[in-house]
C-alpha cells in the first residue's frame, strides 16, 4: 500500500530504493503532420548505486527517455518507478518536491540564472529545498573548485565561456548529493581536460555515497565518457538493442567497438 512522506505518495517496493524501474515506456510526439515514435516499450532496470550510460544514435530515444526519469515529461504508456516512486502517483507540487530531494539534473541547457553569481548558482537548489547552510556552502565552493571554477565564483553566466556554465549546472546537481542523477551529455561542452576531471570528480562522489548509493544514468555518445560507467545500454529506434557491462580495462576503443556489435 503507498502512504505519504514530506508530502509525496511514496510505495513500500523498498527493493528499488536508489534505482529506477522502466516497464514498457511509450512515447510519440506530432512534428507537423509527421508523428515520431521515440520510445516503443522500454524496458530498463537500473540498480541502487549503478552507474549506467545510454547510447545510440540521434532520434533513438535516449535524450527523451532521460526527460521521463526527470519528470519534464510524462510516457504515453508504461511505468516509470524512481527511488522507489511510481511517477505518475505525483501532482505536480509532488514532482518538483520529489526533483529537488532526489534528482540531480544536468542537461545540455545550462538553465543557470543570468542574475546570479556562478557560485549562486551552484547553491540555488539548495536554497529552493530549503537545505542552505555554511556545510552546503563550502561543499559548493569545494565542487567548483575540483572543476576548475574556483576564480569565477563571483562571475555571472555572461561572463562565463559555455564550458564553465557547464562545470557550474554539473556542480549545482552534485551538491546536495543526489540519491539519483540524471545527464544528458554532461560533458558535450567540455574539452578533454575538464571532461576527464568531471568524470573523476564523479566517481569520487560515488565512492563517498556509502550510505546512500548514488544512482547515474548518463546520455551520451562518447565512448571515453561510456567506458567510466558499469554498464552500457544501446538504443536505437526507441528500443533496447542490447547491454553490455564495462569491465576496469575498458578504454575508448573496446568501448565502440562494442556499442557497434550491439547494433549488429
Amino acid at each position: 500500500m503507498p502512504h505519504i512522506i514530506d508530502g509525496m505518495m511514496q510505495t513500500d517496493t523498498s527493493i528499488h530504493r536508489g534505482g529506477i524501474v522502466i516497464k514498457g515506456v511509450e512515447k510519440t510526439y506530432r512534428l507537423g503532420r509527421r508523428t515520431v515514435r521515440a520510445l516503443a516499450g522500454v524496458d530498463i532496470t537500473v540498480g541502487p548505486g549503478e552507474f549506467v550510460a545510454i547510447m545510440g544514435a540521434s532520434g533513438s530515444g535516449k535524450s527523451t527517455l532521460l526527460h521521463l526519469c526527470a519528470l519534464l515529461d510524462t510516457p504515453d504508456a508504461g511505468s516509470i518507478m524512481v527511488d522507489g516512486q511510481n511517477l505518475a502517483a505525483l501532482s505536480e507540487r509532488q514532482a518538483t518536491l520529489f526533483r529537488r530531494q532526489t534528482v540531480g539534473v544536468v542537461f545540455q541547457s545550462f538553465n543557470l540564472v543570468p542574475t546570479l553569481t556562478l557560485l549562486d548558482n551552484v547553491l540555488l537548489t539548495a536554497r529552493l529545498a530549503g537545505k542552505y547552510d555554511q556545510s552546503v556552502r563550502n561543499r559548493a565552493i569545494e565542487l567548483a573548485g575540483a572543476l576548475g571554477l574556483a576564480e569565477r565564483l563571483t562571475h555571472r553566466p555572461d561572463a562565463l565561456s559555455g564550458g564553465e556554465q557547464q562545470r557550474a549546472a554539473i556542480a549545482r546537481a552534485l551538491l546536495l548529493k543526489p540519491r539519483v542523477l540524471l545527464a544528458d551529455e554532461p560533458t558535450g561542452n567540455l574539452d578533454s581536460i575538464s571532461a576527464g576531471n568531471f568524470w573523476r570528480l564523479l566517481k569520487g562522489v560515488l565512492a563517498e555515497s556509502v550510505d546512500i548509493p548514488t544512482t547515474v544514468v548518463v546520455v551520451t555518445h562518447e565512448p571515453a565518457a561510456a567506458a567510466y560507467a558499469d554498464r552500457v545500454l544501446v538504443l536505437r529506434d526507441g528500443k533496447l538493442a542490447g547491454s553490455f557491462g564495462v569491465e576496469g580495462q575498458d578504454d575508448a576503443g573496446s568501448i565502440a567497438a562494442r556499442y557497434q556489435h550491439a547494433l549488429a
